[in-house]
C-alpha cells in the first residue's frame, strides 16, 4: 500500500500501516537470530508516530510505499524489507536492514540512510539508540560481546554518542567488575568521573585519557567491606598516589561518618596522620563533586 505525505497534511501525526509482525525477512546467521530472539521485537509501534511524523515535516512530497517483500541489492550483498520511495526503491521510513555476516538494522530510514530510533547487531556488539546519517548520535546503549579470540570482555555502555562514538557522558561497564560513571572525550575518560576497578578500589576526581591526574581520591577496599574502609586525599599521576600531604578518612560503620586525618604519603601508603578533629558524614561525603575536603 502506497502513502503519500503531501503538503495537505502537513503537521499531522501519521498513522502507521505496517507494525513489526509484517516483516518477513529471514536472517542466515544463527548468532544474529539468537540475539534479537533474546532481545525481543524491535520496538517499532513504540517509535513510529514520532519518527514518521518527522519525517513528513522534513521532507512532506515523498511518496513511499511497503517492499511487501525483502529487497537484494546486489550492489551492497543486502537484503531491505520495509518503506521505500516509490519507484527508486530507497529505504525511507520503518524498515529492515540485513548484510548476512555482517550486521542487522532494524528501525528508521531517511532517504537510504538509517535515521533516527535504530537497533544495530554485528558480530561485535549490540546498540540501540538515536541515529543520524547512518551514525549513532545522541543517547543509546551499547552492549560489546565478549570474543575470547581477542580477550575482550563483555562491556556495556550506556550515555551519549557522536558519530558513533562514546563521548561527553556516560556509564561503561566491564564482567570484570570494572565501572566508571563520567565524563568522557572519544572514548576515554576524560574530566570529573569515578572509576571502580576490577580489584575492588574506587578512585573519584578528574581524569585524562583513562588516568586520574591532580587531586583525587581512593577508596581503599577491606576483606569486609570494600570502599568503605578508609579512603587518602591527595594528588595523583596517571592514577598512582604521589608522595606528599593529604587527608586519610576511617570509616566508622555505625555511626556512618568518616573521621579525618592530616596525613603524609610515602610509596601510597600511609607514613604518619594527626587527627583532624572533624568528621563527615558518609552520605554527605559520597555525593558528587564533594569528594575533595579542604584542609
Amino acid at each position: 500500500m502506497a502513502k503519500y505525505f503531501g503538503p495537505e497534511k502537513y503537521g499531522e501525526m501519521p498513522h502507521p500501516t505496517h507494525q513489526a509482525k509484517d516483516f518477513t525477512l529471514e536472517l542466515k546467521d544463527q548468532s544474529f537470530t539468537e540475539i534479537r530472539r533474546k532481545l525481543g521485537p524491535f520496538p517499532f509501534d513504540k517509535h513510529s508516530q514520532r519518527e514518521l511524523s518527522q519525517l513528513q515535516k522534513d521532507l512532506p512530497a515523498i511518496k513511499t510505499s511497503w517492499t511487501n517483500a525483502p529487497v537484494y541489492y546486489d550492489s551492497h550483498k543486502q537484503y531491505y524489507e520495509g518503506d521505500v520511495v516509490d519507484k527508486v526503491n530507497l529505504p525511507h521510513g520503518m524498515g529492515q536492514q540485513y548484510k548476512p555476516g555482517s550486521y542487522l538494522l532494524e528501525g528508521f530510514f531517511r532517504t537510504g540512510a538509517p535515521n533516527g530510533y535504530v537497533r544495530s547487531i554485528n558480530n561485535f556488539h549490540v546498540q540501540e539508540g538515536e541515529m543520524i546519517k547512518g551514525k549513532f548520535t545522541g543517547f543509546g546503549i551499547q552492549t560489546s560481546l565478549p570474543n575470547k579470540e581477542y580477550q575482550m570482555p563483555l562491556c556495556r555502555r550506556i550515555g551519549m554518542f557522536e558519530n558513533g562514538i562514546f563521548t561527553n557522558f556516560g556509564f561503561e561497564s566491564f564482567d570484570t567488575g570494572q565501572w566508571y560513571l563520567g565524563h568522557l572525550k572519544d572514548e576515554k575518560f576524560e574530566g570529573y568521573g569515578k572509576l571502580r576497578t576490577a580489584q575492588g578500589y574506587y578512585l573519584e576526581g578528574n581524569f585524562k585519557e583513562n588516568k586520574l591526574q591532580g587531586q583525587g581520591v581512593i577508596f581503599m577496599k577491606t576483606k569486609t567491606e570494600p570502599a568503605q574502609g578508609h579512603f587518602y586525599q591527595g594528588k595523583f599521576k596517571d592514577s598512582v598516589l604521589l608522595d606528599g600531604g593529604g587527608v586519610m578518612g576511617v570509616y566508622e560503620k555505625e555511626k556512618g561518618v568518616f573521621h579525618l586525618y592530616e596525613a603524609v604519603f610515602e610509596g601510597s601508603r600511609v607514613v604518619s596522620a594527626k587527627p583532624m578533629q572533624k568528621i563527615i558524614d558518609e552520605v554527605e561525603f559520597r555525593i558528587p563533586g564533594r569528594t575533595v575536603i579542604e584542609i
